[in-house]
């Protein structure tokens, strides 16, 4: 793995202490590739393009993180991405943010992952409102994973090797899943919109992407997607 920081140069003695910090993932629930129901998702809520015939090799997007708006001792989470494959396909290349309630305190983080790999998190603050660039690329042997807070002018970069399937680009919020299966509780992040949302270099308008909305076990709307228009993906919690 190979991975390169964007932060001001710092002397080579203390590089070589802070050249790299990945946390390890937090004990916590995983994400998880595309559950699909009638009527929607039962843990996305976003836009997918997908491959028709023609490998996808990139995707990107920008967008504000969100806050959250956590009651006193709630546990819930909130997961903004970009990523290929995970729509039909049991691998997933993604990165992105978090906004969880806690115990009742909001707390936001970076991080990749490499479905069926566990994420791992980045020693990168991101605060609520902080503009984020995340991006994915495969280059025929490797997959470039990036994520850049504009804010702070802070980020990651890191290749790994990989293959994956490709037959699916998009641009997610989430709701995590249990080791066992279940959904767990979706934080209120009230509203999120990806723009200048790219696959392959263009629009993703022009893949003609599948909107899902995130359903509970009713049908009910957990997160509502607008339909793609030009690049932006906006996607709001009524809950």
């Amino acid at each position: 793995m190979t991975l390169r920081h964007t932060w001001p140069a710092i002397p080579l003695a203390v590089a070589a202490l802070l050249l790299l910090v990945l946390l390890p993932a937090p004990s916590q629930p995983q994400h998880a590739p595309n559950r699909h129901t009638p009527g929607g998702s039962l843990n996305w809520a976003g836009q997918v393009a997908t491959a028709g015939g023609d490998e996808l090799r990139t995707v990107s997007a920008t967008f504000l993180q969100p806050a959250v708006t956590c009651r006193p001792t709630e546990t819930s989470y909130a997961i903004f991405w970009a990523s290929l494959d995970g729509y039909g396909s049991r691998s997933v290349e993604q990165v992105g943010t978090e906004a969880n309630c806690e115990r009742g305190q909001a707390v936001y983080r970076a991080w990749y992952e490499l479905v069926p790999q566990p994420p791992v998190y980045f020693d990168l603050p991101v605060r609520a409102g902080e503009k984020v660039a995340v991006s994915v690329a495969y280059d025929g042997s490797h997959y470039r994973l990036s994520l850049q807070n504009r804010t702070t002018g802070q980020g990651y970069s890191l290749t790994q090797p990989g293959s994956g399937e490709r037959t699916s680009a998009e641009v997610v919020a989430e709701a995590l899943t249990s080791r066992q299966g279940t959904r767990l509780p979706l934080a209120h992040f009230g509203s999120v919109s990806f723009t200048d949302v790219r696959v392959n270099g263009a629009s993703i308008a022009q893949a003609d992407p599948i909107p899902l909305d995130l359903v509970g076990p009713g049908g009910q709307p957990l997160a509502i997607t607008s339909t793609a228009a030009s690049s932006t993906v906006s996607i709001s919690s009524p809950v």
